[in-house]
């Protein structure tokens, strides 16, 4: 029984019979230089992959440094705002100021930090000589008691220290 060659066939031998005409010498050369190239081809990718990952960490890492240092200095700039008007207050107390005197101080302090540190700042205030002053202008309600506030309890507790 004869097996009709179709199109695909022919092709196919072709291929083969060129194949065969080069010589196994020659298709094995191939083979193998396609096979080191692929190797080589995966080892520098996978080089360069890992130094990439590295200088990545590293770069994280300098980031973050960075920024716990900006946050740091950002914060000794707010505890150092606060340690300068504690100062001047106890100095002003001790020279028995008018509670006038304080309020326009605290109010002077509060608009000049809030331009130097943040617009969310809250302003300087407190309790003195029994009465609350506070450097925005802000009225407590009626019936408010300042020392039932957490700020007041904290700043009690600490004694004198930074709540």
């Amino acid at each position: 029984m004869k097996r009709s060659i179709n199109k695909s066939d022919r092709g196919f031998r072709q291929i083969f019979s060129w194949m065969k005409s080069l010589g196994i010498k020659y298709i094995l050369t191939f083979v193998i230089t396609q096979i080191v190239l692929f190797l080589i081809i995966n080892i520098n990718f996978r080089f360069l992959s890992q130094r990439i990952s590295e200088r990545m960490i590293i770069q994280g890492e300098a980031t973050a440094y960075k920024a716990s240092e900006q946050f740091h200095n950002y914060l000794l700039k707010s505890l150092y705002t606060v340690d300068v008007s504690a100062y001047i207050l106890n100095t002003m107390l001790e020279k028995n100021a008018t509670a006038k005197e304080i309020e326009d101080y605290l109010v002077e302090q509060t608009n000049c930090y809030t331009d130097v540190i943040e617009r969310s700042y809250t302003g300087i205030y407190g309790i003195f000589r029994g009465e609350y002053l506070d450097g925005q202008y802000w009225e407590p309600p009626a019936g408010y008691d300042p020392k039932t506030r957490p700020w007041y309890i904290a700043a009690k507790e600490r004694n004198g220290e930074l709540a």
